[in-house]
Order: structure tokens, then C-alpha cells, then sequence
């Protein structure tokens, strides 16, 4: 097993020269330190082997510095949350996610008197209510 979740070995890859290689645009900056790797698997290694304290998302590259923080992180690229958002249709990965989705984003819609459809703002419902009741 290995001590930092990104899913690799505990081999000795720490010698890997996908480090040093010289990158391009293409590369992959270190949160931590600026250094570019010239891929999401070289950070990788870079980060088990220079931040072992740290934990590297493969997914979309972010940097996390707790476990916690990066377990939960890890849960949100799950596509199979169940908690769907009625409004948007946004996935959440609980319920209590989902409650925080909707009173952050939510907190204020607009419900149409006729058919009891929602819009997130008073133009898209004038915009429903022309188009669909007039």
C-alpha cells in the first residue's frame, strides 16, 4: 500500500526521470514548490517523492495538504452520486452536500404560479411565463 492516496506502489520510483525532464506548456506545475513535470503521472512521483506529506488529485491536478481534505476531494470526482440538486441538476455526494448546494445556490428561485416550474432568476421566469402561458 502506499502512505499519501495517489494510488501508486510504495516502489522506489523516486529515480524517475520524468522529473527532470525539461517540460513545455504542456507540463504540470508543483502547487507546492513551482516545479513542472512534463505529466500528471510525473507529478505523481514528484509529489511522493519531494511532498510525501502531501496528496496530488491525478483527476484535475489540485494539491491537498490534509488526508481528510483530500479523501473527500477524491469523493467528488465519484460518479455515482446519488443526491441529484432539483434546480440544476447538480450532483452532490450526500444529502447534506446537497442541502448546502441549495441554500448557497439556491436560496432564492423564482416559482411560476402557473405550472409550479422554478427558474433561478426573474428574467428566466418572465422569459418561462411569455413562453409557455401567454
Amino acid at each position: 500500500g502506499n502512505s499519501n492516496g495517489n494510488g501508486a506502489d510504495d516502489g522506489n520510483d523516486c529515480d524517475s526521470s520524468a522529473e527532470e525532464t525539461q517540460s513545455d506548456s504542456l507540463g504540470v506545475a508543483c502547487e507546492c514548490c513551482g516545479e513542472e513535470v512534463e505529466s500528471v503521472l510525473a507529478m505523481v512521483v514528484h509529489m511522493r517523492c519531494t511532498h510525501p506529506n502531501s496528496f496530488f488529485c491525478a483527476v484535475c491536478e489540485k494539491t491537498f495538504q490534509a488526508a481528510t481534505s483530500f479523501d473527500y476531494h477524491m469523493s467528488t470526482h465519484n460518479v455515482d452520486r446519488e443526491e441529484r440538486c432539483d434546480i440544476c441538476m447538480k450532483r452532490c455526494r450526500t444529502k447534506q452536500a446537497l442541502a448546502k448546494h441549495t441554500a448557497m445556490h439556491h436560496a432564492r428561485f423564482f416559482l411560476c404560479r402557473v405550472c409550479s416550474a422554478m427558474a433561478l432568476s426573474e428574467k428566466s421566469m418572465r422569459d418561462h411565463i411569455a413562453k409557455h402561458h401567454q
